[in-house]
């Protein structure tokens, strides 16, 4: 096992790097490096470890199966349920064809790839920090790689340079979601100090090394606070705001001790709070909701033509950048710009796209429910729900998630979480 988390952390410690190489080799390296973890995972996994880890990957498995069983049936011949593109070929031709609802086939089938890479990788960070040393590294990797993307963002603005790119798009746009990350890893690394200290004295944690501890967590959520508060002049708060006070509430009724089900009715009722949010008209000047957060420069009235015309069905996962490539306005950067809740609403159709807003509220629910249920090292699954919030709401404002760099921290974020939220005594007693 140590093989697969060393070759898991160089993986996460590279992330930084992969926003700039952004193309089909890079997913193809993530790919054959992903399936590489999970390669030795299988072979070197204790009996132990893979009985706990079945059991809790069953529900997750679940959960991501459903976007993939999606795209296959967007990848399959579907008859009248085929995009009318088909149709017109069919008749250009003059040959029968029963098309698929993908309008290109081979750009679906890359975004399936890339959906299984960083299933992959979600799944190998959950069996490998089973194991709490290990998951412990983990998260401190996590805080250090998100710390350094919001120092990164500090010195670029500070300094004038250029290098990452406009705000909302490319690498600009995935290093400002790794610093909104970044607030809730250190929230949860401060956590971690607090915790062992406090059960730990006999062991070694000192005072000392708490303030180490506590030093590093601070530096982490500070850089990230000011790489996103102060550099921004939009609603990239709105997320990181939302993650942080899902997490310290989460803290705040574990340590007054109401116990699990009181905290979820809170959490519920915090939810509601958060799709009001999203989805109430009031005090936004943008209708659709795949829209209303969106970073100031994307062109949202062609992305908003873009989402009136793409059909309930969709238009096939990874087509989009094709798809709006055929309308004249669009050959502009800010044109271009886009949010992954509008890429996923054209894609995979206006259904699945607010399918994938509630399958996120499941998936932060059930970290949540692991948090309260948990003993101690509850930080674990309550910063990867607490992520989660941010995700979602990130992805209403620019399409970072969809990004090389996404598609590495968001499932090692996701997996740790799972992997931490509930104790291997449970399948010991």
């Amino acid at each position: 096992m140590s093989i697969a988390f060393h070759l898991l952390m160089a993986l996460l410690v590279g992330a930084p790097v992969l926003s700039f190489m952004d193309g089909a080799l890079t997913y193809g390296v993530l790919a054959i490096w992903s399936a590489a973890i999970l390669a030795f995972v299988s072979i070197r996994m204790q009996p132990g470890e893979a009985a706990h880890f079945a059991r809790l990957a069953r529900p997750v498995l679940l959960l991501a199966a459903l976007p993939v069983l999606w795209i296959v049936l967007q990848l399959v011949p579907a008859g009248p349920l085929a995009h009318p593109i088909w149709q017109s070929a069919s008749a250009a031709l003059g040959v029968p064809s029963w098309g698929s609802i993908s309008v290109a086939p081979g750009m679906t089938l890359l975004a399936l790839g890339h959906l299984l890479t960083s299933i992959g990788i979600g799944f190998a960070t959950m069996a490998l920090t089973i194991d709490r040393r290990r998951a412990e590294l983990c998260l401190l990797v996590l805080a250090m790689v998100a710390g350094l993307m919001a120092l990164a963002i500090i010195l670029h603005d500070l300094g004038g340079f250029t290098f990452l790119g406009e705000l909302g798009q490319g690498v600009r746009a995935s290093y400002d979601a790794a610093a909104a990350l970044g607030i809730v890893l250190g929230l949860a690394t401060a956590d971690l100090a607090v915790e062992r200290f406090e059960t730990r004295r006999q062991a070694g944690m000192t005072a000392a090394r708490l303030v180490e501890r506590l030093a590093f967590a601070l530096e982490t959520l500070l850089v990230s606070i000011i790489a996103v508060g102060y550099f921004q002049a939009d609603v990239l708060w709105i997320g990181p705001l939302a993650g942080a006070a899902a997490f310290g509430l989460v803290v705040l009724l574990r340590r007054v001790n109401v116990g699990p089900w009181v905290g979820l009715g809170v959490a519920a009722a915090a939810a509601v709070a958060l799709v009001m949010l999203i989805v109430g008209p009031a005090g936004f000047a943008r209708s659709d909701v795949a829209l209303r957060f969106a970073n100031p420069s994307a062109d949202v009235g062609i992305i908003a033509q873009v989402l009136d015309d793409a059909p309930v069905l969709g238009t096939g996962a990874g087509t989009f950048g094709a798809v709006i490539a055929l309308y004249p306005e669009t050959q502009t950067p800010s044109a271009k710009a886009s949010t992954t809740a509008a890429i996923v609403s054209v894609e995979f159709g206006r259904p699945l796209f607010f399918m994938a807003g509630i399958l996120a509220m499941i998936l932060a629910g059930a970290l949540l429910r692991g948090a309260f249920a948990r003993g101690r090292d509850s930080f674990y699954a309550t910063a990867a729900g607490a992520c989660v919030v941010i995700m979602l709401l990130q992805a209403l404002r620019d399409a970072s998630l969809l990004g090389p760099v996404m598609t590495v921290l968001a499932p090692a974020i996701i997996g740790l979480g799972f992997g931490q939220s509930t104790s291997r005594r449970l399948d010991q007693t």
